[in-house]
């Protein structure tokens, strides 16, 4: 017989759910606030109403690549919660990785929405790589649930 009944979702699930979903409308506001600003040449920019607040040294744009970065550095907290003995009691790794993902998203896409999508040089190194960090760990999480 199939259980027509679904599981009731727990208060952490709840909480990520929410969570996710108040980062995605948050990012989508932030991006909706800057397109004028975004969609501009890169050599009208200077010339923008709203450039001094989306510029990368900009009130917003600095906000940004600090709270992108800060996301991007609590991220890795579940290695050391994974690897040090004395986390142990600090909740499961189950969560800490849905907590890992959920920071390894909306951290490199407020990072992009800090660098104004102007990436060269050095920069772009290390951008692209952070991209592609991001980008395998979604593949990696694919995996981890599609394979026993």
């Amino acid at each position: 017989m199939v259980n027509i009944i679904p599981r009731r979702k727990r208060p952490f699930q709840i909480f990520l759910l929410f969570l996710y979903m108040f980062s995605v409308i948050i990012c989508l506001y932030l991006v909706y606030d800057g397109w004028s600003y975004y969609t501009t040449p890169m050599l009208q920019r200077p010339h923008h109403e709203a450039y001094r607040l989306f510029k990368p040294g900009g009130l917003w744009g600095h906000g940004y690549g600090i709270i992108g970065s800060a996301m991007m550095l609590v991220m890795l907290l579940y290695s050391a919660r994974k690897r040090i003995r004395k986390f142990a009691g600090l909740g499961s790794i189950s969560k800490w990785l849905d907590m890992h993902i959920y920071f390894g998203i909306f951290g490199p896409l407020l990072v992009i929405l800090h660098s104004t999508l102007k990436i060269h040089g050095l920069v772009a190194v290390s951008f692209y790589s952070m991209i592609a960090v991001a980008l395998s760990g979604i593949l990696g999480r694919y995996l981890y649930l599609h394979i026993p």
